[in-house]
């Protein structure tokens, strides 16, 4: 092997070439390629990089044929004398055609002429017995061409409201249920059932009114997520226990603000402690033996006024038994002060009988020396 290697730098399959390439024309710079497809594919001469696609014959390109070939050239000519400069163009013809290759074209293209020309005449035969045969069904035809007609209006009917109903669907984001006849029943199903209990509960008129029904299902929603935070969503599938519990309600805002505590009702937390102070309160009523009152307006009012004026009369008392207790401390104080005079006194008498008593024993001396004296 002579030369340099050869070495395979890019490798294509143009479409139609499965059944391999019918023809490979290089043309210029550019390499035309046909084969079973419709199109012809331009490839350059340097790296076969696809430049473009150009339409061809249907169903297929069967032959790519170089007839002639045309050469523009560009010359200029110039003069020293009028110092000027002129560009002509000249046309000429190239290389002449394969003659041998436009004559086995021609032959392959006069055959397939004939064979088009046979096709052609047996389907004039064809069609002369079919109008030959047909002559006695043309009322039968006439009347299928009046049903054809009428199905084709018809189909035009429903093609126009197909094509209604599907923008509605558009327009209501619910084009993909044209898409799911599964889906598209259901969802009818489902729609045909909320109509259905609509008309029940007599409010079918939300039908006419979607924007409403909208506002109702997310007050709905709202209301739904409300009962859940707190506990209540049990509620909402027994209505008459939803029903009962706000008439509780109603009754109690009544009550607090016939009241006075209004404000309590509106407060959870003013509330929280005024009823833990109330239980205080039971529990102490409770321990006195005095719960009932709690329970019985009239009769704690009764205590109450009787509790007040014992107050009262237990202040009166009380005052009573200062003035006494005051007294009392004053005639202490003169007994204390009585008490130290009778010491006094007694301190003094005590003194005297002392006296008394030297005195006589004094006088009893005397009188002894004297009787003794007399004795003498």
């Amino acid at each position: 092997m002579t030369g340099d290697q050869r070495v395979c730098l890019r490798q294509v399959a143009p479409p139609g070439s499965e059944k391999g390439i019918y023809a490979l024309l290089p043309l210029g710079h550019d390499v035309w390629v046909c084969g079973h497809h419709p199109s012809i594919q331009v490839y350059s001469q340097r790296d076969m990089a696809q430049t473009s696609t150009e339409d061809g014959h249907k169903p297929y390109v069967s032959n790519l044929i170089g007839v002639d070939r045309v050469e523009s050239k560009i010359i200029w000519s110039t003069s020293f004398g009028d110092r000027k400069l002129k560009v002509w163009r000249h046309t000429v013809r190239g290389e002449e055609a394969s003659v041998d290759e436009l004559k086995a074209a021609n032959i392959l293209y006069q055959q397939e002429e004939e064979t088009q020309a046979e096709r052609i005449e047996s389907y004039l035969k064809k069609m002369r017995a079919l109008e030959e045969s047909s002559s006695g069904q043309q009322g039968e035809i006439d009347l299928l061409q009046k049903q054809l007609e009428d199905q084709t209006a018809k189909r035009e009917e429903l093609e126009v409201e197909l094509g209604t109903l599907q923008k509605i669907f558009e327009e209501a984001g619910l084009a993909e249920l044209l898409k799911d006849p599964e889906a598209l029943s259901a969802f009818l199903t489902r729609a045909a059932a909320l109509a259905a209990e609509l008309r029940k509960l007599g409010i079918e008129s939300l039908l006419e009114d979607p924007e409403e029904m909208a506002r109702l299902l997310s007050l709905m929603n709202q209301l739904q997520e409300i009962f859940e935070r707190c506990g209540l969503s049990s509620l909402l599938e027994k209505p008459s226990e939803l029903e009962a519990m706000l008439l509780r309600y109603k009754a109690m805002q009544a009550s607090f603000e016939k009241n006075g505590f209004s404000e309590l009702f509106e407060d959870t937390d003013r509330l929280d402690k005024f009823l833990e102070t109330h239980r205080q309160v039971r529990l102490s009523f409770q321990a006195a033996g005095f719960e009932n009152l709690l329970d019985d307006a009239a009769a704690a009012e009764q205590f109450f006024q009787k509790r007040q004026a014992d107050l009262e009369s237990s202040a009166a008392a009380s005052e009573s038994v200062a003035a006494l207790e005051a007294q009392l401390q004053q005639v202490t104080q003169d007994l204390e002060a009585m008490q130290g005079q009778r010491d006094a006194l007694q301190r003094e008498c005590d003194e005297i009988k002392d006296r008394l008593e030297a005195h006589r024993v004094g006088q009893l001396v005397s009188f002894n020396s004297d009787r003794h004296g007399l004795a003498l």
